[in-house]
Formats: C-alpha cells, sequence, structure tokens
C-alpha cells in the first residue's frame, strides 16, 4: 500500500520544491541551488541536499541516479498540493466541508476578468454533473484516487 503524503509542507520544502517546478523537469541538488539563489534566497548545498531528501521521503520528490550525482524530479504539481492542502483545510476547519472555502475566497479575493469567466465555465459543469443522476462524470476522481 502507498504511503499517503502530508497534505502540508514547511515552507523551506515547499521554496524547493517551487524551484523543481521552475525548472520543469529533472534537477540537480546544484540547479536547484541556482534557482533558489536567483530568486534571492541563499541556502548552502548540504541544506538544499537535505530538503529534497525530505521531500524524497514524504513522496513529494523522486530521485534517480544521473551519473554520479542525483536527479530529483517532482511527483505533484502545483494544482495537486492545492488539492491536498485545501482538503486539509477542509477537513480540519470545515468538518470536511469545502464549500466555506470557495465562498470565502470569492468573497474575499481579487479575480481578473479571466478567472471570473473560468469560474462560470466551471459552475456550469459543475450544475450539469448535479443534474446527471450519478451526481459526476467519470475519471472526476482520478487526482484524489491517486493520493
Amino acid at each position: 500500500m502507498r504511503q499517503r503524503r502530508p497534505a502540508t509542507i514547511p515552507d523551506s520544502e515547499l521554496e524547493v520544491l517551487k524551484a523543481l517546478w521552475e525548472r520543469d523537469g529533472s534537477s540537480s541538488v546544484r540547479e536547484v541551488t541556482d534557482v533558489l539563489a536567483g530568486d534571492g534566497r541563499e541556502l548552502a548545498y548540504t541544506t538544499v541536499q537535505t530538503l529534497l531528501n525530505r521531500l524524497v521521503e514524504k513522496g513529494f520528490v523522486k530521485a534517480e541516479k544521473a551519473g554520479r550525482a542525483l536527479a530529483y524530479t517532482p511527483c505533484v504539481s502545483r494544482d495537486e498540493l492545492v488539492a491536498m492542502q485545501l482538503d486539509e483545510i477542509a477537513d480540519r476547519v470545515c468538518e470536511g466541508d469545502s464549500s466555506p472555502l470557495v465562498l470565502n475566497l470569492a468573497k474575499t479575493a481579487k479575480f481578473s476578468r479571466e478567472d471570473i469567466d473560468s469560474f462560470r465555465e466551471l459552475l456550469d459543469e459543475l450544475e450539469e454533473r448535479a443534474d446527471d443522476p450519478k451526481g459526476q462524470r467519470e475519471g472526476d476522481n482520478d487526482a484524489r484516487m491517486a493520493d
């Protein structure tokens, strides 16, 4: 049975994961260190290596041998991590109900016209699913089941 990833990760590990997303592929410790330095975050090589190893242990990143070094690749996308963290907040704060999270964001955040159009499309899809006797289409739970 596959180990379930924790939904939340410390900020330092999140910064390293973001650097991997920015590189969009496999990266060495040195390459991640360089991305972080370019973002104004100077971390020692060994610190970045430790953070990457923690992310591997938690299942957010995989490490593969690339010559004499290891190449690190993210196992989760930004969207997957956001979904996991929102599920965690819904469970902890709202007894598993996501509606208060969505409603609060809609009331308090500023959205572009493009964002609002995307929301409208999503709401149309949700209405169609609500009218569907099954309540949802096949494949809608694939992302959650992958955890």
